[in-house]
């Protein structure tokens, strides 16, 4: 049901089930993995989830059971789905006026689970670059891999989405041999 989804995750549900995950209880672990998976069902609770690191939790788990993985992978799935319309515009403002850590959560979250399409808007135009390089020269070294991570992850969509938009290759010109002589086919002859 949608209202106990929201109101477990806004009455503080969320940082109890994810603590549970670094249970070496794999049923326990499975259990919050599942409630999670159910409490990302409802898009009012992706800000929330993110907000409180949820996704860092979620992928730097640590998980027993093989169903787990799958459950935890199915709930990232399931958040990456959700961001976009007002999902993301609330996520942009968090980016813009949250306390630095949770706009660096946001911004690391993204990072791994926005679109393509959505890669200007949140990292040039809505300052998210900023706050993943600000994580490049942290002190603190989990910052700094989960920075290189994030912007390696966004160099990879950018590789992938350029790569569609990007004009043909030329044709490769044919070489072959006639009459003994090296000749290479022109455009017309490749044609036909």
């Amino acid at each position: 049901d949608m209202h106990n989804q929201a109101g477990i995750a806004h009455n503080g549900g969320l940082v109890p089930l994810l603590k549970l995950l670094d249970s070496k209880n794999g049923s326990l672990q499975h259990n919050a993995a599942f409630a999670l998976y159910g409490l990302a069902d409802n898009e009012d609770n992706v800000a929330d989830f993110i907000r409180v690191g949820g996704v860092q939790k979620l992928q730097d788990g640590e998980f027993i059971v093989q169903a787990t993985k799958d459950c935890v992978a199915k709930t990232l799935k399931r958040l990456e789905e959700k961001i976009h319309g007002r999902v993301l515009n609330h996520l942009l403002y968090l980016m813009r006026v949250a306390e630095k850590g949770v706009q660096r959560r946001v911004a690391l979250a993204l990072a791994h689970l926005c679109s393509p399409d959505d890669q200007r808007t949140i990292f040039i135009d809505g300052g998210g670059l900023e706050l993943l390089l600000g994580l490049l020269g942290s002190t603190n070294p989990k910052q700094q891999l989960d920075g290189a991570v994030a912007l390696f992850k966004l160099a990879n969509k950018a590789t992938t989405l350029s790569s569609v938009d990007a004009a043909p290759p030329s044709p490769t010109p044919q070489v072959r041999f006639k009459n003994g002589f090296l000749h290479t086919l022109s455009y017309d002859e490749n044609v036909k």
